[in-house]
């Protein structure tokens, strides 16, 4: 008999649990997709990306706004650290723009831009982050997180190019975020001194 009680307790927490997700799903899917774009980013800076996802995931099946909960996605997986799942969604940003709706002057176009770049720096894809890169404006920040910059785009460059050998080039960068650094290639010392700026560049910038 007492098996049976706990059982049937199961059985009713069980449904009531099933039937709050439910009525969470159909809340969600019964927003507008303008509600779900803001709800959604404004989970994200809450930095509440489980929940942000479920908007932007309702929002990636809207006929008429799915760019934006790609977009969304992106960002909110970039943050989870499920870099694949990012950028994946990056991709679906750009790939499924058959219209072109989404032109390289938009501020939502650089953010995708910027996004495959940190994309490509944790997937240890340099020719990636430098390729995408190039449409990304000195203006640049992310309205989202006012954290990100313009700034952290040259400093993802000076660690591609560096990665890549490319010294002289990760030397310019470098010089852009400070101006007044400067070091002689020729010598390994020299590499050595680049590589410890952009070290401490990461953690201040």
């Amino acid at each position: 008999m007492r098996s049976y009680i706990i059982l049937l307790i199961i059985l009713v927490l069980t449904l009531i649990m099933g039937c709050s997700k439910d009525k969470a799903a159909n809340q969600i899917s019964g927003l507008s997709s303008q509600d779900l774009y803001l709800r959604g980013w404004t989970l994200f800076q809450q930095s509440n990306y489980s929940e942000a996802a479920k908007y932007f995931q309702e929002l990636s099946i809207r006929p008429n706004n799915y760019l934006f909960g790609h977009l969304g996605l992106g960002w909110t997986y970039l943050k989870q650290d499920k870099i694949i799942n990012s950028n994946n969604e990056f991709q679906k940003f750009f790939d499924t723009d058959s219209l072109d709706l989404i032109v390289p002057a938009d501020s939502s176009y650089m953010d995708g831009k910027a996004g495959l770049c940190f994309v490509s720096s944790a997937m240890h894809d340099e020719v990636g982050v430098i390729t995408n890169s190039q449409q990304i404006g000195a203006n640049w920040s992310f309205r989202y997180d006012s954290s990100l910059n313009y700034q952290d785009i040259v400093l993802l460059k000076a660690m591609s190019y560096y990665a890549m050998g490319q010294f002289d080039l990760s030397l310019q960068m470098v010089q852009i975020l400070d101006p007044g650094f400067a070091v002689d290639l020729t010598f390994s010392e020299g590499k050595i001194l680049l590589a410890n700026k952009i070290e401490s560049l990461k953690q201040i910038i």
